[in-house]
């Protein structure tokens, strides 16, 4: 298979990761959820690239080395069976679909704190202002520094009245964070100003992508 990644390499930037990916952003996944005082990971397979990954949509950030620093992956669900399914809790009944679900999100240790999730978050705000996503749900644990940025761009937080996750064992509550399309705007706006030096040191590079 011809390798389709955009060129060129050793340059920060961030875009959508492929299939060739794989086995960086495996071990940038496993490598952080294990350090995490969030939560125990108990399942390290369901981590891997499988089939949601080639299904939906992936970004990351390469730093000037060619490494993958930071990634998040972003699940399009139709219905509320599915958001529940994907995100394994239950999901307040007033959401409006279609719903974008990230999870497996992960940032090396090294480069927390730099903004590089949400200039991730930022690319796939875009894409979905320009598709007809409703609402996007982030879950997040109680305790998490970016609860109180993820405010300021609007997001409300709820609790699930059950979970049943399979791949971790919480060490903290976790919550839903909600943003619904009215927000999406002021989210770009207040990530543009908060993290445009971030932006500008991991441009995006490649195709524009859809949901």
């Amino acid at each position: 298979m011809k390798d389709q990644r955009p060129k060129p390499a050793n340059e920060k930037c961030i875009r959508r990761a492929l299939h060739q990916d794989r086995d960086e952003i495996n071990r940038l996944r496993i490598t952080e959820f294990n350090r995490s005082d969030n939560f125990l990971l108990i399942k390290p397979e369901k981590l891997l690239w499988g089939v949601n990954d080639e299904r939906n949509v992936v970004l990351a950030a390469w730093d000037a080395d060619g490494c993958v620093v930071s990634t998040m992956r972003a699940v399009t669900v139709k219905n509320i069976q599915e958001a529940q399914s994907c995100l394994e809790c239950f999901v307040p009944e007033e959401i409006v679909y279609p719903v974008v679900v990230f999870n497996s999100a992960a940032t090396h240790k090294h480069y927390r704190r730099q903004g590089l999730n949400q200039a991730i978050r930022y690319y796939f705000l875009k894409s979905a202002l320009s598709a007809d996503i409703q609402t996007l749900i982030s879950p997040i644990y109680l305790g998490a520094p970016r609860i109180r940025f993820m405010k300021q761009l609007g997001y409300r937080f709820v609790e699930s009245e059950k979970t049943w996750q399979t791949k971790l064992q919480p060490h903290t509550q976790r919550i839903l964070a909600i943003l619904e399309r009215s927000k999406i705007r002021h989210a770009l706006t207040i990530i543009e100003e908060k993290r445009a030096e971030t932006i500008r040191q991991y441009p995006w590079r490649g195709e524009p992508f859809e949901f």
